[in-house]
């Protein structure tokens, strides 16, 4: 019985952070509901993210994920590759946006022979865990991780 309210404790944190928990209980969370605990783990490494970028700004304002477009479009544009339109930019599913910000951050931070052309899910998905290691290798953080079958190559 502990766990269940534990994990209604949780529930009720996530509410106060201002997570959206519409239709989710502390039960789900103990019986596992793989979709759900996806939902409020992604929700909870968004607010981390933004709350981090929050304070190295300097700011008292909160940072909108349009800011954080607006940043990697600018380091993008500066570094002469092609910006996304958004977070759910197709381009993305390739990796290549990613390791474009990368390189503008840290140049020759990859091998550039190692990346496909992404033109199969298999391709993407290599792509991907190429990515996330480069991504470790300079020091970022890292909260996802790919997914072999998913529309999209980032989880």
């Amino acid at each position: 019985m502990k766990k269940i309210e534990n994990c209604n404790y949780a529930v009720a944190l996530g509410r106060e952070l201002g997570l959206s928990l519409v239709g989710i209980a502390g039960s789900d969370i103990y019986q596992g509901v793989e979709k759900l605990i996806l939902g409020i783990s992604w929700q909870l490494m968004r607010a981390y993210t933004l709350k981090l970028l929050q304070q190295l700004s300097g700011s008292d304002k909160p940072i909108t994920d349009e800011q954080v477009l607006q940043f990697v479009n600018e380091r993008l544009e500066a570094g002469g590759f092609p910006t996304i339109t958004s977070f759910k930019d197709d381009a993305i599913s390739t990796s290549q946006p990613i390791l474009n910000l990368i390189t503008t951050i840290r140049p020759n931070a990859y091998r550039a022979d190692m990346i496909t052309d992404a033109q199969t899910d298999e391709d993407k998905l290599a792509n991907a865990k190429y990515t996330i290691s480069i991504a470790r290798k300079i020091g970022a953080g890292v909260f996802a991780l790919p997914v072999r079958g998913c529309e999209r190559a980032w989880v």
